[in-house]
């Protein structure tokens, strides 16, 4: 199994624009040794050619930056936003759906999913769950039965969140953090989001294992 895994943008000293995958990434879903990780660019073009060539049965929109704020009408300025990172993963999940190939997406990559399916993210308001720091997430109802309890800790690296209010057309929520959305699920399509970082110290390896051995693991549905 081969899965796309988009990667963060940044500047390098000179300015220039440069992709980066941390290695936590790797060394997190090296442990399925069926599934393998095919990094890309940022500056891709013919992304059907590549996906055929690379045989790609999975994608993992990854984390890091801010999704950029014209997607959800927000005219406010936003830092570290790369609309054509932005761009190329808006034409992921459209192949995604097209081509019903399994898609991840963690942190940045929910997001990002959310706005796909005319949601909005708002900036995490105070005293909710602060960055850097671990919290609780709880199970929705209607879920409660697909994991192992109700509740999990999970990590948190993120100052923009999906909230209730702002969910997309046809995205369940699957847990949550007071009114911030932790797990979100579309109702058709095999695309799931995290708000943490599975691949990063902090969470209970419980329910990062769950979801990710899911993703894996799929076939096509969840």
């Amino acid at each position: 199994m081969n899965s796309i895994i988009t990667l963060k943008r940044g500047l390098n000293k000179f300015d220039k624009k440069i992709d980066i995958l941390e290695d936590d990434y790797v060394t997190y879903f090296s442990k399925w040794e069926e599934f393998n990780l095919v990094p890309l660019s940022n500056s891709s073009k013919n992304i059907p050619q590549f996906i055929n060539n690379n045989s790609i049965t999975h994608i993992i929109l990854s984390g890091g930056n801010n999704v950029s704020p014209k997607l959800y009408n927000c005219k406010k300025k936003i830092d570290d936003t790369f609309i054509e990172r932005d761009t190329l993963e808006l034409e992921l999940l459209e192949i995604a759906i097209k081509l019903k190939i399994p898609v991840l997406g963690i942190c940045k990559g929910m997001q990002l999913i959310n706005t796909f399916f005319g949601g909005s993210i708002k900036k995490i308001e105070k005293n909710i769950h602060n960055p850097g720091k671990n919290h609780i997430i709880e199970i929705s109802k209607n879920y409660q039965k697909n994991y192992s309890k109700k509740e999990f800790i999970v990590n948190s690296y993120h100052n923009y969140a999906v909230y209730k209010k702002t969910i997309g057309r046809n995205l369940n929520i699957v847990a949550s953090n007071n009114n911030i959305v932790e797990i979100i699920k579309h109702d058709s399509f095999p695309i799931v989001g995290v708000q943490w970082h599975p691949e990063r110290n902090g969470n209970e390896n419980e329910i990062s294992e769950q979801i990710c051995k899911r993703f894996i693991h799929s076939k096509n549905k969840w």
